[in-house]
């Protein structure tokens, strides 16, 4: 497990530590062997960037990836994993309050669907070759984007999602939860 959450660090920065907390993380998951594990993580440069000689079957991101899944499926009975999580090209959370100030159109900082998209192409070709039965897969995208646009603000409320690029704010967390409860319901085998 240690070789897909270090991946990022394989160049020198910070191993020590990486390696302490996967090791931790890897010995919880071996001793509680829950009956569902949410795996949310950032899609690295090396999982969402371009995969190598446009191969997948030899790209080291989904090896690790699929070296990961490997390691955690028997020691569980169901794996909840997030899709690569909504980027924009902007810090939503320095640009929201200066357009609000300002006066200017805050639709400037939503992003279109299809650019998302194109996007996340790469990261999502990865996860689609991973082989997984006990996988369920969350777009966490599918919380703030309809058929053309994703969106970085409540529109009635006047309140960004984001505090970032990617991160969610409190109002971003809700909307997210509020949109993935009955999956998560579901996955559980629980039904409200």
């Amino acid at each position: 497990m240690s070789d897909f959450i270090c991946f990022r660090w394989r160049r020198g920065n910070l191993p020590e530590k990486c390696l302490s907390y996967t090791t931790a993380v890897d010995k919880a998951i071996k001793s509680i062997k829950p009956d569902l594990l949410i795996v949310d993580f950032w899609y690295s440069p090396e999982l969402s960037g371009p995969i190598h000689l446009n191969n997948v079957s030899i790209d080291s991101g989904m090896i690790a990836m699929q070296a990961f899944i490997d390691s955690i499926s028997p020691y569980t009975c169901k794996i909840v994993m997030t899709l690569p999580h909504l980027t924009f090209d902007q810090n939503i959370g320095r640009e929201f309050p200066k357009r609000l100030s300002q006066g200017l159109p805050l639709n400037k900082l939503n992003m279109q669907k299809s650019v998302w998209e194109k996007k996340r192409e790469d990261g999502m070709k990865r996860v689609n070759a991973l082989k997984c039965s006990k996988c369920t897969f969350l777009n966490i995208a599918d919380a703030f984007c309809d058929e053309r646009m994703c969106y970085s603000y409540d529109k009635e409320l006047n309140i960004p999602y984001f505090d970032d690029w990617h991160h969610t704010t409190i109002a971003g967390l809700f909307k997210t939860m509020a949109h993935f409860k009955p999956m998560l319901f579901y996955s559980c085998n629980y039904y409200s």
